[in-house]
C-alpha cells in the first residue's frame, strides 16, 4: 500500500478498521469521506486494499485506476494493478502494466518480482529466474524474493537448488506459510512426504493465528500417500469448523480428483464442473469463441500450400543441437512420451517451452508489418525481409541457450509444449528438418483429464466442457488443414497402442526419429528429471492402463459433447461407448 505520511483523523478511522481486519468497516469509513474529496490518494490506497483482502478483486482493480489516474507515478500501485489484472484472468494487460511499472522504475524490486511472476505463468521460467534474481540484487536477501525465487527453480526441475533456497527463505521469514507449503509440494515432489508433513505442520500453526488454511497442501501430500478418504476430511474440516462458507475452487477441483481416485465418479464430476465454473467467473478465464475461430480462421487462410511454397525455409545451423516438438491437446500423453524420447542418450528435456508463441506474438514488430501473426510473415516474400525466418530461429535457439539445452553434448533437445501444433506451418518454416511427434488420445479421454485439472492452455478452453469440445475440433480441422496442404516430418502416436504394446510402439517412434533403440527408453518411469506438469507423479510410475477408457465412468456427463467430437473420434478411429 502506499505510504500515506502523517495520518489525519479521517485516514486514522480507515486504516484502523483495515487494521482489525474490518474490511467492510474500512471501505465504509473510506467511501464516507471519498464522497466529499474523491481524489484523496491515500484513501483510495486503504479502499483497494480492504478490497482485495476481501476477494473484491475486480473492485480493488476499478479503485486503483482512479488512484492511478490522479497519480500516475505510484509504482505499488502499478505492481499491485498488474497482479490483481493476472488474478482476475487478464493476462495480457497485467502483462503491459507490469512492463509499464518497469520502464518508469527500472530499479524498482518489486516490479522485477512483479515481471517475474507474470513470466512464470507465461512458463518463461528462465525470464524469470532472472527477474527474482534482480529483485534479490537490488532489495537484499528478503525472505519472499528467495522463496519466490525457489518455487521457479523448482519449476523447472531444478530441485537441488530450490531446497536450499527454501530453507533460507524460511530462516529469514520463518513465519510464512506460503513459503513452507511451497516447500512441502518440493519435498512431496521428490517423494519425501514425511518432511513434507512436517514442514505443513508449521504453516497450519502459523496459519491459523491468522485465519488462513494449508488444508490443500496438506490434502496433496495425503494424496500422494493414497490416503484419499483422509485428503477428502481434510479439505473440508475448514467449512465444516465454520471457516469457510464454501469450498474454494482449488479445494474443490482437488477432492474431485480424490472422489475419482475412489470411484465415486458422480461426485469427483460435480466438483469439477462447478469448480471450473467459479474460476471462471472469479478469475474471468473466459474462452472466446469468436475470437478463437477468427484466429484460426486466418491461419487456415494463410498457411495454405501455395503460400508454403514460396515461403523461405531456414537453414540448419551446423554443430547445434536441433529440437524435437511433441503436439498434443493437454492431456493427452504428451509428458510421458517426453519422458521416454529423453530416457534416450541423445535427447535432452526442454519440457514446455514458450518460445513459438510469443515469436508469433513478436512478428508484427520484427517485421515492421501492418499486419499481425501470421499474414506480418507475407512481409518474408519481399527480398529485404527474407532474412526474418533465420532471425526467428536464432531467437528460439537462443532462448534454448538460456535454458543450457545447447550445451548438454547431446544432438537433440524436445518442446512439448502444449497445443504447439496451432502453429505447425511456422515451426516448420524455422526448422524444415524437424520432427513432430502428435500425440493422438481418446477425444473423451482428454476431455475428462481436462476437466479435472487446472489447465490455462488453449485460450481457457479447459474450463469447461463446451469450450473443451469446441477447441479440441478446432485444432483438430486445423492440423487436418495443414497436413493436407504441407509435406511435414510427422509421425501420429496413439495413446492407446502406446500403453498396449509399449516396446513395439516406442521402437517405431525411434526409427521415425532416427534414433537407435535403448533399454533406457523402455524404463521411461526411471528417469530422474522433474516433469513439471498435472502428470510428474504418473511418468515416475511404471506403465499402467487405468487411464485408457476413462471415459466410460462419466459417460452420461459427457453426453452433450459427444455430437460435437464425434466427427474427430470417427476420424480418428474411436468408437463411444453406450
Amino acid at each position: 500500500m502506499l505510504d500515506t505520511g502523517t495520518i489525519p483523523p479521517h485516514l486514522a478511522a480507515a486504516r484502523a478498521a483495515l487494521d482489525r481486519r474490518d474490511y467492510k468497516g474500512a471501505i465504509a469509513a473510506a467511501d464516507a469521506v471519498l464522497l466529499m474529496r474523491p481524489d484523496d490518494i491515500d484513501l483510495l490506497g486503504i479502499r483497494y486494499a480492504a478490497q482485495a483482502e476481501m476477494g473484491d478483486l475486480k473492485g480493488a482493480i476499478e479503485t486503483l485506476r482512479r488512484l492511478l489516474d490522479k497519480r500516475p507515478d505510484a509504482i505499488a500501485a502499478i505492481n499491485d494493478l498488474a497482479l490483481f489484472l493476472s488474478m482476475t484472468g487478464e493476462r495480457l494487460e497485467a502483462d503491459t502494466v507490469a512492463r509499464h511499472a518497469l520502464r518508469m522504475a527500472p530499479l524498482d524490486p518489486q516490479a522485477h518480482n512483479m515481471l517475474g511472476l507474470l513470466l512464470s505463468e507465461q512458463n518463461d521460467l528462465v525470464a524469470s529466474e532472472w527477474h527474482y534474481r534482480r529483485a534479490i540484487e537490488l532489495a537484499g536477501r528478503q525472505g519472499k524474493l528467495i522463496a519466490n525465487l525457489a518455487l521457479n527453480l523448482m519449476q523447472q526441475g531444478r530441485t537441488a537448488e530450490s531446497d536450499p533456497l527454501f530453507a533460507e527463505a524460511d530462516r529469514l521469514e520463518p513465519n510464512n506459510p506460503a513459503t513452507l507449503t511451497n516447500w512441502a509440494r518440493l519435498c512431496e515432489v521428490l517423494g519425501d512426504t514425511v518432511r513434507a508433513h512436517a514442514l505443513i505442520d508449521r504453516a497450519e500453526k502459523i496459519a491459523k493465528s491468522s485465519g488462513g488454511d494449508v488444508s490443500l497442501a496438506r490434502a496433496m501430500v495425503l494424496s500422494r500417500e493414497k490416503k484419499h478418504e483422509e485428503a477428502i476430511a481434510t479439505l473440508t474440516a475448514a467449512r465444516h469448523a465454520g471457516r469457510e462458507t464454501e469450498l474454494p475452487a482449488s479445494k474443490q477441483l482437488e477432492r474431485g480428483r480424490l472422489y475419482d481416485k475412489l470411484g465415486r465418479y458422480d461426485e469427483a464430476w460435480a466438483d469439477f464442473v462447478e469448480a471450473k465454473a467459479r474460476f471462471r467467473d472469479q478469475a474471468g478465464f473466459q474462452y472466446n469463441t469468436a475470437n478463437v475461430d477468427m484466429l484460426l480462421k486466418r491461419m487456415r487462410f494463410f498457411f495454405n500450400r501455395n503460400h508454403m511454397s514460396i515461403m523461405p525455409r531456414a537453414k540448419p545451423r551446423p554443430g547445434m543441437p536441433q529440437p524435437i516438438f511433441i503436439l498434443g491437446f493437454p492431456r493427452s500423453g504428451t509428458t510421458m512420451i517426453e519422458q521416454v524420447i529423453t530416457s534416450h542418450s541423445a535427447v535432452q528435456a526442454g519440457d514446455e517451452l514458450a518460445f513459438i508463441p510469443q515469436l508469433t506474438q513478436l512478428a508484427q514488430r520484427l517485421l515492421g508489418s501492418p499486419y499481425e501473426f501470421p499474414e506480418a510473415l507475407s512481409d518474408v516474400w519481399a527480398a529485404d525481409k527474407r532474412y526474418a525466418i533465420e532471425t526467428f530461429r536464432d531467437i528460439y535457439m537462443t532462448r534454448a541457450a538460456q535454458l543450457g539445452l545447447l550445451e548438454s553434448g547431446r544432438p537433440f533437445f524436445t518442446d512439448k509444449l502444449p497445443l504447439n501444433e496451432t502453429f505447425l506451418p511456422f515451426i516448420h518454416l524455422l526448422f524444415p528438418q524437424a520432427k513432430f511427434v502428435h500425440l493422438i488420445r481418446h477425444p473423451l479421454d482428454i476431455g475428462v483429464s481436462v476437466m479435472s485439472n487446472y489447465l490455462t492452455h488453449g485460450f481457457f478452453c479447459g474450463f469447461g466442457l463446451d469450450s473443451f469440445a469446441h477447441h479440441y475440433m478446432s485444432i483438430h480441422d486445423l492440423v487436418a488443414h495443414y497436413r493436407q496442404q504441407m509435406d511435414l516430418p510427422y509421425y501420429a502416436l496413439r495413446y492407446e497402442s502406446f500403453v498396449a504394446n509399449q516396446e513395439e510402439e516406442t521402437r517405431k517412434l525411434l526409427d521415425f526419429l532416427e534414433l537407435p533403440f535403448e533399454d533406457g527408453t523402455i524404463a521411461f518411469h526411471e528417469n530422474q528429471r522433474y516433469a513439471r506438469t498435472a502428470s510428474y507423479v504418473q511418468v515416475k510410475q511404471k506403465l499402467y492402463t487405468g487411464s485408457v477408457h476413462r471415459y466410460v465412468h462419466y459417460r452420461r456427463h459427457l453426453e452433450p459433447v459427444v455430437p460435437a467430437l464425434k466427427r474427430a473420434i470417427d476420424t480418428l478411429g474411436y468408437t463411444v461407448a453406450p
